[in-house]
């Protein structure tokens, strides 16, 4: 991994972006983002590339060893998530690498693993062993990007996740589609009745942020809170954040406009 891991330390920095409950809107842990440095296309595609040269393995590794190096700077840190590929899921070689770093962290380094939906997961057994590995040492495993893609509900179940995390499509589209608003509500009854929580991303309006709470998503991340950076926090409350939100909304509305205030949203 030596010469990759100097590639890959050249090609990307990396940013963490909070996220929140929706009740108390308190931080609950981040997602760890690679950014390119100096990459100005899709970052997408480039990771899609790696899928194809077979870079991707190496690639996660990188990520998780990245983020438990960062972590032990912080003593009691908050919990972060770092994404995982269908093909590292179903990697013996990455299972073993991945238990080894794990094992090695201290114990207040918490790391949790969401499966990107750029791929199928070709091999179930695999993927479950995986699963139970991490688990077994103190990792929540979650599925990214449901709603689009490869990610299907019957994985989550087979693999017993402990958390959905909505794709960015569904969550933009709930303003404009009856279906999106069903789907979601469809996913989060069944995600509950399972004792697992949904998680949504790209909240970047106090709107989506109302509905997606009264729907009953546990937890949110989204430009409404925070982009992405390079700060970990132990705590946060984005109370003040969302406030900020709601007046600018409301101040730059037309007359006729419906708008939402803050106090309607009847924070804790």
């Amino acid at each position: 991994m030596g010469s990759l891991k100097a590639i890959f330390s050249k090609r990307f920095g990396m940013q963490f972006q909070p996220i929140v409950d929706m009740k108390t809107l308190q931080l609950t842990r981040y997602e760890a983002l690679m950014r390119p440095l100096s990459f100005t296309g899709d970052t997408e595609a480039l990771v899609n590339r790696m899928e194809k040269s077979g870079e991707i393995s190496e690639f996660d590794l990188w990520v998780l060893d990245t983020v438990i190096n960062t972590l032990k700077q912080i003593p009691d840190g908050p919990e972060v998530a770092v994404n995982l590929s269908a093909k590292s899921l179903c990697d013996p070689l990455f299972h073993e690498e991945a238990s080894w770093l794990l094992s090695r962290k201290p114990k207040d380094v918490k790391i949790e693993f969401e499966i990107t939906e750029s791929e199928p997961i070709r091999d179930m057994r695999l993927a479950r062993a995986f699963v139970d590995l991490v688990k077994a040492q103190g990792c929540k495993v979650g599925q990214d990007d449901f709603g689009t893609g490869y990610a299907k509900f019957s994985v989550v179940q087979d693999l017993n996740l402990d958390y959905l995390k909505l794709s960015a499509k569904l969550t933009t589209a709930i303003q404009t589609s009856a279906s999106a608003q069903r789907l979601i509500t469809t996913a989060v009854n069944a995600c509950h009745a399972r004792g697992m929580k949904v998680v949504a991303e790209h909240i970047d309006n106090p709107m989506q942020y109302a509905w997606l709470r009264d729907a009953g998503i546990d937890h949110g991340q989204g430009w409404l809170f925070s982009k992405a950076g390079k700060e970990l926090r132990r705590e946060m409350c984005y109370k003040e954040t969302l406030r900020a939100a709601v007046e600018k909304d409301r101040e730059g509305a037309a007359p006729s406009a419906k708008v939402i205030t803050f106090g309607s949203l009847n924070p804790p």
